[in-house]
């Protein structure tokens, strides 16, 4: 009993049984295994270590400096200037300009317009003798049916041309051989043949007024230049007009007014 309890004593000095060689080898080999590094080998992996860390810190640094950049626009928006249109009150055309689009010369215009000054026509009748501009004691030159009035500012279209032009005249409709009359008491001052309207008579009917008869029949003709007519006097019978021979047959009846061509409805008071 004694020595069963000397046994178990904890002052009892045992020692551990010692290991084979066998038992070390095994213990060692479930160690794990390191890589023997030299200090070149130690060198080169330090460096590769530093380059990549430098790498990451410059990335970094790069990121951090792109955030950083502050990039502001103009709040304040372009526009285009829009051009002003500036209008201005056209003056009152020349009347005798035409708007021609065929290259056919209107020569009688085109002669007047060069004159450098307008000579008032000289009558040998007494202006008392004279209707008066803007009454009603003037006679019609064909009848009272008009075809196309008097427009001097806007180009109509012309049939016969096939283009855009002023009308500065009055067209007063009719059958061809039909009876043209003087519209009042004046003097024929001169007869000719133009390409565009015909056989062309100019009477002069005082008071600063001359009237165009225009597409008369140059073989009917009644009258001849200084010839002093009457209000009503037949001056011919109605022909063509050449500009305008498509249209319904007409007499294109014109009247210069103190140089300048003008309503002959409004001169005639009608």
């Amino acid at each position: 009993m004694d020595e069963k309890n000397n046994n178990l004593s904890p002052n009892h000095d045992t020692k551990p049984p010692k290991k084979s060689l066998k038992d070390i080898l095994f213990i060692k080999s479930l160690r794990p295994k390191m890589p023997k590094m030299n200090g070149i080998k130690i060198a080169y992996a330090l460096a590769i270590l530093l380059a990549i860390g430098g790498a990451l810190s410059a990335r970094l640094t790069a990121n951090k400096a792109i955030n950083d950049i502050n990039v502001t626009f103009p709040q304040e928006s372009y526009t285009l200037p829009t051009p002003t249109l500036t209008y201005t009150e056209a003056e009152e055309p020349d009347f005798e300009v035409r708007q021609n689009l065929t290259d056919v010369p209107d020569e009688r215009y085109e002669t007047e317009t060069e004159a450098p000054t307008t000579t008032i026509p000289q009558t040998t009748i007494k202006p008392t003798e004279y209707a008066e501009p803007f009454t009603n004691s003037f006679t019609l030159p064909l009848g009272t049916d008009i075809s196309k009035d008097y427009n001097p500012n806007t180009p109509v279209y012309n049939k016969t041309m096939g283009d855009w032009r002023t009308h500065p005249a009055v067209d007063f409709s009719g059958d061809s051989g039909a009876q043209v009359k003087s519209i009042a008491t004046g003097k024929v001052v001169k007869i000719y043949d133009d390409a565009l309207y015909g056989t062309v008579v100019e009477i002069d009917h005082g008071n600063e007024l001359i009237a165009r008869y225009c597409g008369i029949n140059k073989e009917t003709l009644e009258i001849k230049e200084n010839n002093s007519v009457k209000a009503g006097a037949l001056i011919g019978y109605l022909g063509e007009i050449p500009c305008e021979k498509d249209e319904i047959s007409h007499l294109h009846f014109e009247i210069i007014y103190q140089g300048k061509n003008t309503d002959p409805m409004a001169i005639m008071g009608r």
